[in-house]
């Protein structure tokens, strides 16, 4: 994967004051980003040159223009230098005659007439090569008539590549070149993290970029670790962070405009407001908490438990600005515009970014990397700062009233045919919710449901419990199906929930729960074979945690489905998974003599002659141990559902393995000889195979 290259700018050709060439060194929603100087026209095309912070093999790079400053061509060069040391280069002229460049490609830029000038252009570019220095030549400008100077300007710059051993001078040759212009959806995204990316570096708070990069490494260790509540939980919390450091950077944004104005008491209030809300955003998340600096939390790996998810950061004081919900916060400000003139750009939309009317006269300040206007809304009449604070609050309780995700599409007839019960009992709006595409919509559904059945209570002539039952049933039967991870855990808990405790508080009925149990036991062993090793293992603890409940194991439904012997060679996934339960079953709950329960010792055996004879090795081992296990007090059973060891080929090593093993305890309980002699005496009256067992040919 790529990484960060750092760099320092050497030489500009010219440059405005306060926009430095060195404002590209660093990213950042405050930054200004780079600006030639006003008339420079005569000295186009502009050079900026890049020191790399050791020599590196580059393979991404990535611009992010102006929005009305913008060169019509941007050309691309890697360097070396050719003194005998790469010795370091200063910022004077006279050195830059010692550094040989060649020429990479080029891009073309938009004119972006046709978007107002109210977005940024991000030119994404793959490249191949290797180099110490970077020459970034920009064209002449497109005309437009906020920019009267013809300036051009580049407000970010991201190089990724990986660092070279600077001693191999093997690695000093520039032969292999490459350069292709790319777009978001055609860079692969294993390439680099998107943490390094501008459209993640730009517009996030840097103190929350680098809490959301500490959570993505810990989020690794916990896979590794096999600790997958926890990594779920890191995962949605990054999230939520990276919608909050956005506002935090708008906060950040709006104080420093207030400043450059002199409107000091804004600024002042500006700066409480984001204190607030840093201060309740980390106390709400736990995000000390979920970093674990003195180590392992057991309370981390408690499922289901993430703190301060669809709720809002309100400070315990009330303090403005902390009212709004994480669900609400504005979206990400990428958006994928396409021109004709550029149809691979991807575009930086925000409503903070500004185009000067020169005709009107000029402010001091900036706002989002820019110096000049401040949007219509911001020129409003000076009025008394406690005015302002009391319509800021609210405007703030009108966005608390609207709901924290966005308005689910409506049911189709299809989905209201199916979901006509969910419908009549939960309302349509949290059926809509689940039936939605979006899986954050999904979630709140999911939720939703749980509340409402934690808040039934008994008495309701028109919804009685085991209507409550089925409709739930229904939509859980749809979620249980999701990819997402987290609408799957989600689901398991409302199910959980619903088949344990919903059930024995409002006792319902026996047939009800096994008819309940019999549309969702089939998607639950589905699941404990699923190729995510986190649905797989959320799928197998639920139904043990089920089948721990008395209650439910009366009912006989999980023993019986898990008993039921492989008719054909299934997924070995699967099949594990499903023999490591029946084991469970067996040295769990023992043997029962009652019929039609899933658990006497002929459905053991059955099972466990299958499973051994899976293809695969490790269902095998299980299949193995189940029937050893059994053969201690069943011998006469076990052997019966097994081939004769006469019948049996010299190279079957598995079945030759396991009747040695039974050798072993026929001889330990010595009376080895007169047990097998019994057998092969009745052997021609019994059937030896069970008609309903998967046994391959010898």
């Amino acid at each position: 994967m790529l990484e960060q290259i750092k760099f320092r700018i050497i030489h500009v050709s010219s440059e405005e004051v306060g926009y430095a060439g060195s404002e590209l060194e660093r990213h950042g929603p405050t930054v200004n980003g780079w600006k030639s100087s006003k008339n420079a026209g005569v000295a186009y095309p502009m050079e900026v040159i890049l020191q790399l912070e050791s020599r590196s093999r580059l393979g991404h790079m990535q611009l992010l223009t102006h929005q009305y400053l913008i060169p019509e061509t941007i050309e691309l060069y890697i360097g070396e230098s050719i003194t005998e040391k790469n010795e370091a280069m200063n910022n004077q002229m006279e050195s830059l005659d010692k550094i040989k460049f060649i020429l990479l490609g080029h891009v073309q830029t938009s004119t972006n007439l046709n978007t107002g000038f109210k977005v940024r252009e991000l030119k994404s570019v793959s490249m191949e090569c290797s180099g110490t220095f970077m020459k970034i030549l920009l064209y002449q400008n497109h005309a437009n008539k906020y920019n009267p100077y013809n300036q051009v300007s580049l407000v970010a710059i991201n190089v990724l590549g990986e660092k070279l051993d600077e001693e191999n001078e093997m690695s000093r040759s520039m032969s292999r070149i490459s350069f292709q212009e790319t777009t978001q959806s055609d860079r692969d995204r294993n390439l680099f993290s998107p943490y390094d990316d501008l459209a993640f570096t730009m517009y996030v708070d840097n103190e929350v970029q680098e809490l959301i990069k500490k959570m993505d490494l810990k989020k690794q260790e916990a896979v590794l670790d096999e600790r997958f509540d926890f990594a779920s939980k890191l995962k949605a919390t990054i999230e939520h962070l990276r919608k909050a450091g956005e506002v935090l950077a708008k906060y950040q944004l709006e104080k420093q405009i207030a400043a450059a104005r002199e409107d000091f008491q804004r600024a002042k209030e500006k700066k409480i407001q984001m204190d607030s809300y840093r201060e309740n955003l980390y106390k709400s998340f736990r995000i000390k908490e979920l970093l674990e600096p003195n180590g392992r939390l057991a309370e981390n790996d408690i499922p289901g438990k993430i703190n301060g998810l669809g709720g809002g950061v309100l400070g315990n004081n009330g303090t403005m600005g902390m009212t709004r919900s994480l669900t609400d916060l504005p979206p990400p400000t990428v958006s994928t515009v396409s021109t004709p003139e550029s149809t691979t750009s991807e575009r930086f939309s925000s409503s903070l970014l500004t185009t000067p009317d020169t005709d009107k006269r000029q402010e001091s300040g900036y706002y989002s990397n820019d110096e000049p206007k401040f949007p219509p809304a911001l020129y409003v009449k000076k009025r008394k700062p406690t005015d302002r604070i009391e319509r800021e609050l609210r405007e703030e309780k009108r966005e608390m009233a609207q709901p924290a995700c966005p308005r689910p599409s409506n049911l189709s007839e299809r989905a209201k045919r199916y979901a006509a019960l969910p419908v009549a009992v939960f309302g349509e709006a949290i059926v809509e919710k689940i039936f939605s595409k979006n899986f954050a919509v999904k979630e709140e559904g999911l939720k939703n449901l749980q509340k409402a059945l934690s808040d039934y209570k008994r008495g309701d002539k028109n919804n009685p419990p085991t209507k409550i039952l089925r409709s739930a049933i229904i939509l859980l039967q749809r979620t249980i199906k999701d990819t997402i991870f987290s609408v799957f855990n989600l689901t398991i808990q409302v199910l959980i929930y619903l088949l344990d405790d919903f059930s024995k508080k409002h006792r319902l009925a026996a047939s009800e729960m096994s008819q309940g149990l019999e549309r969702m036991v089939p998607e639950l062993l589905s699941k404990s074979g699923d190729s995510a090793l986190g649905k797989n293992k959320i799928a197998i603890d639920c139904i043990l945690r089920l089948q721990a409940c008395q209650h439910i194991r009366n009912l006989h439904v999980l023993s019986v489905h898990l008993t039921k012997p492989f008719d054909t060679p299934v997924h070995p996934r699967l099949a594990q998974s499903k023999a490591e339960m029946v084991e469970h079953l067996l040295t769990t709950y023992g043997i029962s003599t009652e019929k039609n329960i899933g658990m006497t010792p002929r459905d053991y055996v059955e099972f466990g002659v299958s499973a051994f004879n899976q293809p695969s090795e490790s269902v095998r081992r299980v299949a193995e141990r189940i029937l050893v296990n059994l053969y201690h007090n069943h011998q006469r059973l076990v052997r019966q559902h097994l081939p004769l060891e006469e019948d049996i080929s010299p190279k079957n090593i598995q079945h030759r393995q396991l009747f040695l093993q039974f050798d072993k305890i026929d001889m330990e309980r010595g009376d080895g000889a007169s047990a097998f002699s019994a057998i092969m005496k009745d052997s021609k009256c019994i059937n030896p195979m069970a008609s309903s067992v998967y046994i391959p040919k010898m």
